[in-house]
C-alpha cells in the first residue's frame, strides 16, 4: 500500500484528522500529507466538507509499478524453471529473456 493509500484509507476512518494525526497514527511525515492532500484536494479525490472533515471522492490508483514487479517476477520464476530443465542451446534463449526481464524491474 502506498502513503497516498494509506492516507485515503485513514481518512475514511477518521475524517476530521489532522496532519499530525495521521503522522501519528500512520507514519506519514506531516509534510508528506500535507502535500499529498492538498494535490487530492485539487484533483477532486478528496473533498473537504462545512464541518472541516475530509471526505474520500476517489480512491487513489493502484500503483502500477508493483503489479507490474509481480508480473515480471513470476515471468522470470517460470522462465527459471525451464532453464534448469532445458539443453545448453536453450538455455542461451530463455537465459536472454530473463535478462530482459530483470533489466524492467
Amino acid at each position: 500500500m502506498t502513503l497516498k493509500e494509506k492516507m485515503f484509507e485513514y481518512y475514511r476512518e477518521n475524517p476530521k484528522a489532522g496532519y499530525k494525526e495521521i503522522e501519528e497514527n500512520t507514519g506519514i511525515p506531516y509534510g508528506v500529507a500535507k502535500t499529498y492532500k492538498c494535490r487530492a484536494l485539487q484533483k477532486g479525490e478528496l473533498k473537504e466538507l462545512e464541518d472541516g472533515s475530509i471526505e474520500v471522492v476517489k480512491a487513489p490508483p493502484v500503483e502500477k509499478s508493483s503489479y507490474k514487479k509481480e508480473v515480471i517476477t513470476e515471468m522470470v520464476d517460470i522462465y527459471m524453471e525451464d532453464f534448469r530443465s532445458a539443453s545448453p542451446t536453450e538455455r542461451v534463449d530463455i537465459g536472454k529473456r530473463i535478462t530482459m526481464l530483470l533489466e524492467k524491474l
